[in-house]
């Protein structure tokens, strides 16, 4: 008798697990009420967003279909991550990460680029403008089109840029900075005259503490419009010259 009692209960348990997973399932597969995204109103607004969704399938199928459309949404060049899901109440959630950028690429005769904070490249748009670090670039210095992290200068500028923005006295006075066709820098500050020789990138701490020492010791001191330029290029030097 015990026995038979425990088959019994295990077969009704059985048959509830089938019908709460064939409930979930239909579930899963009813139409969709309403979408929902969660995204910053950047490169991409929320129209655009849904039509990227819906452009090639109508809300019904949508969720049958949601890793193609994912992928489909990746390859937008604005879109870095995106997530479909269904809730409980047949609204479809979307969850999408628009790339950040920390500096905009500018060139010569090529379309302007930007760099984002892992060193991700991806086009700029017309409908959305950042401002961040406008990085002037002579049209020989070729960056890899993915991530300027693939190549050693690369690497060399994406550092450069981190230190800047991560410091609050440069990032309120570096605005731009040009790359000449020998890969050496120059930075033209927001808040005083003097062009910043900085040479090719490298020793980039030690540079900038001696252009720190240019503006905390060497301007109060003798004036700050005195100077034209301050090289930074030498070892424990600081060249400042009046005429250029």
């Amino acid at each position: 008798m015990i026995k038979i009692l425990k088959n019994f209960i295990y077969i009704l348990i059985t048959l509830f697990i089938v019908v709460i997973v064939i409930f979930s399932f239909k579930k899963n597969l009813s139409p969709i009420k309403e979408i929902v995204i969660n995204s910053e109103n950047k490169f991409l607004d929320r129209f655009q967003i849904e039509s990227l969704i819906t452009e090639k399938m109508d809300k019904d199928s949508i969720i049958k279909n949601v890793n193609i459309i994912e992928k489909n949404i990746l390859a937008n060049p604005f879109v870095k991550e995106i997530k479909l899901y269904q809730d409980l109440s047949n609204k479809l959630i979307v969850d999408l990460v628009q790339y950040q950028p920390i500096a905009r690429l500018v060139y010569e005769n090529k379309k302007d680029l930007y760099i984002d904070l892992h060193g991700n490249i991806f086009p700029t748009s017309t409908k959305f403008s950042e401002r961040v670090i406008l990085i002037h670039t002579a049209d020989n210095i070729n960056f890899d089109l993915k991530n300027i992290n693939s190549t050693d200068y690369g690497k060399k500028i994406f550092t450069m840029i981190n230190y800047i923005i991560n410091d609050i006295f440069l990032s309120k006075i570096i605005s731009e900075i040009d790359i000449n066709y020998n890969k050496n820098i120059i930075i033209y500050p927001q808040v005083s005259k003097q062009k910043i020789i900085f040479g090719y990138p490298e020793k980039i701490d030690v540079k900038f503490d001696k252009l720190m020492l240019f503006y905390k010791k060497i301007l109060p001191a003798k004036g700050w419009n005195t100077y034209k330029s301050v090289n930074l290029k030498f070892k424990n030097q600081i060249i400042c010259d009046k005429k250029a």
